[in-house]
């Protein structure tokens, strides 16, 4: 969509600062419904519609679409005028959108995991997740079906209902989503204890091993 400024949200026109566009979620609202990104009521509560509408700005000024107020983001959003887009009419990547906003594919920690055929399953809930569509596998069992993604202290909020063995249950959890291929596990524990800085996750190229042998596995 190419964005209009609505002149009825005359809040959105206040001047306001980068940090308050990333804190304040309601001023991320107005703005956004401003440039013309509907974000529904603003509630300063952003959930899937204001996640989908933030990335129709992202996507339409040339950002990766995380559905995320990151630095750069937030600075697009103070610069443009709301006339023109410099990446008007881009498309999402296939199956982006609010609640699934990560390709699918096999995510690792340490990228040279895409080059073994299995990741040892004693370490696969540290070091792997499996993405597939809202479907996100922790390791190579247990694993989420997300219902519902919002935008809290900066991440993404995913909820939804997870399972292991048997037993299931409604969950949360957060990752900070860098890219569409790219995002870090704020909820995940560490391999090591002393370790105390939460995992980032690559994908792995479709035509990696992991990749290749897990289809050959699985599908």
């Amino acid at each position: 969509m190419s964005p209009l400024p609505n002149s009825a949200d005359s809040d959105a026109s206040v001047e306001t600062t980068v940090e308050e566009l990333r804190q304040k979620p309601e001023i991320l609202q107005r703005r956004l419904n401003h440039l013309g990104y509907d974000v529904g009521a603003i509630d300063g509560h952003p959930g899937p519609q204001t996640r989908q509408a933030l990335m129709g700005f992202q996507v339409e000024n040339c950002l990766p679409p995380t559905g995320q107020p990151d630095l750069a983001t937030a600075i697009a959003l103070i610069e443009t005028n709301g006339l023109v887009a410099p990446c008007a009419g881009a498309r999402f990547p296939v199956g982006i959108e609010a609640n699934t906003p990560l390709k699918e594919g096999i995510y690792v920690d340490t990228p040279a995991l895409c080059n073994v055929e299995r990741v040892s399953f004693e370490t696969a809930h540290l070091q792997q997740r499996i993405v597939r569509g809202s479907s996100i596998t922790w390791g190579q069992e247990g694993g989420c079906q997300t219902h519902r993604t919002d935008i809290r202290d900066g991440v993404t909020l995913f909820r939804g209902t997870c399972h292991g063995g048997n037993a299931s249950s409604e969950s949360a959890w957060r990752f900070d989503v860098l890219s569409n291929e790219a995002f870090i596990d704020l909820d995940m524990p560490t391999a090591m204890p002393h370790d105390a800085l939460p995992r980032r996750f690559t994908k792995c190229s479709d035509e990696s091993t992991l990749r290749v042998t897990w289809d050959a596995w699985f599908n």
